[in-house]
């Protein structure tokens, strides 16, 4: 239990970290009417559907997908939201949808690497405390 909650927050602050260092702002999360400014089809209301319906994998391939060559920012910003999402699900919930707190890490360290960042910049948060 204790390893599930210090994980949980070391993921949070992760995000956190990476929101302002890159974007200035306080919160990953997106604010009501706040757009993302990749198409018309907007990857954020594209995501938050997949995410109801606990289909994260899907949603995870979908922000890939999105994210192409790395060049466009707002997809890592809209990743940022969605792990943060993800991240506040039990673990129970995320196991439903075939998922794991270690791959939010993953997930959040593939995503920097594409936009040409290195996850080591933002958190030294890979140690576990039972090691």
């Amino acid at each position: 239990m204790f390893h599930e909650d210090w994980f949980l927050r070391q993921i949070e602050m992760y995000i956190h970290a990476i929101a302002q260092i890159v974007f200035g702002k306080k919160s990953p999360r997106f604010e009501q009417g706040e757009r993302v400014s990749l198409s018309p089809d907007d990857l954020h209301y594209l995501l938050l559907p997949l995410l109801e319906e606990g289909r994260y994998c899907e949603a995870e391939d979908l922000l890939f997908e999105a994210a192409g060559d790395g060049s466009d920012l707002s997809v890592l910003e809209t990743g940022l939201d969605f792990y943060s999402r993800l991240n506040t699900l039990t673990d129970s919930q995320l196991e439903a949808g075939s998922f794991s707190r270690e791959e939010i890490r993953e997930g959040l360290d593939d995503l920097l690497r594409i936009h040409r960042f290195d996850p080591a910049l933002f958190s030294d948060t890979k140690s576990d405390p039972k090691e």
